[in-house]
C-alpha cells in the first residue's frame, strides 16, 4: 500500500487542529461534532489501509458509504438536538458526500480527477465549517462574559 498524498496528509492535519480546536474552545455541540468528524476521519484511514492491503476496492467503497451516510445521520441527530447552523452544513456536506460515494458506487467508475477534487472540497468544507462553529461558540462566550 501506499502512502497518502501530501493534499490528504495535509486536509487530515488541519481537520485534527481544527477537532482540537473545538475541544479546546468550542461548546458541547461543537465538541460532539468534532468527535464525530475525528472519528469518521480515522475510520476512514482505517478502512482505507485494510481494504487496500486486501484488494478489496468494491467492498471498499460500499463500507465507506455506509461510514459516509452513519456519520450524516449522527450529525442530524446533533442537528436536531443543537440547531446549530454549521452543525447543518456539516451534516449536509456529509450527505454530498455519501451521493458523491453512491454515484461512483453504483455506476462502478473508478475514483477519477472529479471524484477526487470533489471529495478533498468537501472534506476540507466540513473542517471549515467546523472551525466557523468553534469560532462562534468561542465569540459567543467572550461577549456575555464581557456582558455579565
Amino acid at each position: 500500500m501506499s502512502a497518502p498524498s501530501p493534499l490528504i496528509l495535509t486536509l487530515s492535519l488541519f481537520t485534527v487542529v481544527v477537532c482540537g480546536l473545538a475541544v479546546w474552545r468550542g461548546g458541547r455541540p461543537e465538541r460532539i461534532g468534532a468527535a464525530i468528524i475525528l472519528g469518521n476521519q480515522l475510520l476512514t484511514f482505517a478502512l482505507t489501509y485494510a481494504m487496500n492491503a486486501q484488494g478489496a476496492s468494491s467492498a471498499g467503497a460500499a463500507a465507506q458509504l455506509a461510514l459516509d451516510g452513519i456519520t450524516a445521520g449522527t450529525l442530524l441527530l446533533v442537528v436536531l438536538r443543537y440547531g446549530s447552523p454549521w452543525l447543518g452544513v456539516a451534516m449536509l456536506l456529509y450527505a454530498a458526500q455519501f451521493g458523491l460515494h453512491s454515484f461512483y458506487l453504483v455506476t462502478e467508475r473508478k475514483n477519477d480527477w472529479f471524484h477526487a477534487v470533489a471529495n478533498n472540497l468537501i472534506f476540507l468544507s466540513v473542517s471549515i465549517s467546523l472551525a466557523v462553529g468553534v469560532l462562534g461558540a468561542w465569540l459567543r462566550r467572550r461577549r456575555t462574559r464581557r456582558a455579565g
